[in-house]
Order: C-alpha cells, then sequence, then structure tokens
C-alpha cells in the first residue's frame, strides 16, 4: 500500500490511510449435512457465542459428530464452538463479538458439505486506521501520539478551514520495520465502536512531526 504524504509546513504532513479489518474469521461446517435454521444476515452484528446457524448431520457425519461433542468446530481457523443439541443438530456459534461480513449459506434446507464455508465474521474490535509515512518521518511518530482523520477523502486535498471537522485518533500500533518496496512504516490507529467504521473506507491523517 503506497501512501504519498502531502507537505504542508515543514512539520506537518497529510498521508492516505484506509479502513482495515485486522481480524476475519471464516466458519466451516464441522460435517457435512443441512441446513436447519441461519439466524444472521450480512451486516449483523452478533455477541460471543451467539447461535448463528443450525446443521443436522447427514448419516455416518453424525456419528462422527458425537465423538466431536463438547469441542471446537474449526480449531485450525477460528474458535468458533459448536455443541450437540436435539435430534443430533450442531449449533455453530459466533468466537467473538462480531459483524457478520458475509453469509455463505443461508438457504434453508440446503445440504452443506463438510468443511464448507458458511459464515465471515469481522471482530468488532479488530477494525482500525492503517497508513504509512515516508521513512524521513519514520521515528517521528510512535504508539500513543494522536492523529487527526479525515473519512471518505481519499486521495483528494483537505482544506484547511475543513480541519477542525477531522476525528481525532490515538495510534495503538507501529510496525517495526519499513516496508522494502515503499520504504515507508505503517501505523494503525484505534477506532471506537461509535463511528461506525466502514472496512475499506478511504482517510486522509494528518502527522504532525517534530
Amino acid at each position: 500500500m503506497l501512501l504519498s504524504p502531502r507537505a504542508s509546513d515543514g512539520s506537518v504532513r497529510w498521508v492516505q490511510g484506509q479502513v482495515v479489518a485486522n481480524r476475519i474469521a471464516e466458519l466451516t461446517a464441522p460435517v457435512g449435512g443441512r441446513l436447519l435454521a441461519c439466524n444472521v444476515y450480512e451486516g449483523d452484528a452478533v455477541e460471543a457465542d451467539q447461535e448463528l446457524l443450525r446443521i443436522a448431520p447427514t448419516v455416518g457425519a453424525a456419528a462422527a459428530a458425537s465423538g466431536d461433542r463438547g469441542r471446537e468446530a474449526q480449531p485450525e481457523t477460528t474458535d468458533a464452538i459448536h455443541d450437540t443439541v436435539a435430534a443430533e443438530a450442531l449449533v455453530l456459534r459466533a468466537p467473538w463479538q462480531a459483524l457478520v461480513r458475509r453469509v455463505h449459506a443461508p438457504i434453508e434446507g440446503r445440504l452443506v458439505e463438510p468443511r464448507g464455508l458458511l459464515i465471515e465474521l469481522i471482530a468488532t474490535d479488530g477494525i482500525a486506521l492503517r497508513f504509512a509515512v515516508e521513512e524521513r518521518d519514520a521515528m517521528a511518530l510512535r504508539p500513543g501520539d494522536r492523529v487527526q482523520v479525515h473519512f471518505g477523502i481519499g486521495g483528494a486535498s483537505v482544506d484547511a478551514s475543513t480541519e477542525a471537522s477531522g476525528v481525532e485518533l490515538q495510534i495503538e500500533r507501529a510496525w517495526p520495520e519499513l516496508d522494502p518496496d515503499t520504504r515507508t512504516r505503517r501505523f494503525e490507529a484505534r477506532l471506537p465502536p461509535d463511528l461506525s467504521p466502514v472496512v475499506g473506507l478511504s482517510a486522509q491523517v494528518r502527522i504532525t512531526v517534530a
């Protein structure tokens, strides 16, 4: 991600940034079976351990599922939990507080394949603003510093008269090395949930260097 700074008075720079999702879960079917119920839609907010959908295992898969009772459905990719309920139905639950990014099997009654992708989630606390600065400013910022951000602007210039309308954010992460291709250092700023951030949204970030 190449980000071009705009110099102003020598101590202030404008750089491009983007809202990113750092924690994404891909929940897959622990066994093959028939989708009994899908309780969420794309864009829904879900709580940790909330029931997302139920699957009735096919013959043979039910026996395998009973042997997995009480274990995680997909330990190598997520912490999603499945358990066995009445009629041998498997319940897929949210691993943490999240937003539903995509539902791949919303049709109840449809057969799903083992390990078939069912739902994608974005962790509510995993959405951040990412930006980068040139090598000359690589040591000018650190976690805890605050920056001013204007969302939805992208590569457009920010009028000085509108600077006061920006949102102030705190940097929480700094990459320990320069990107070898762009010779820039990346940073991430915390995005409070009340901003209702949109992943992929562009921004202009105002930084002050000593």
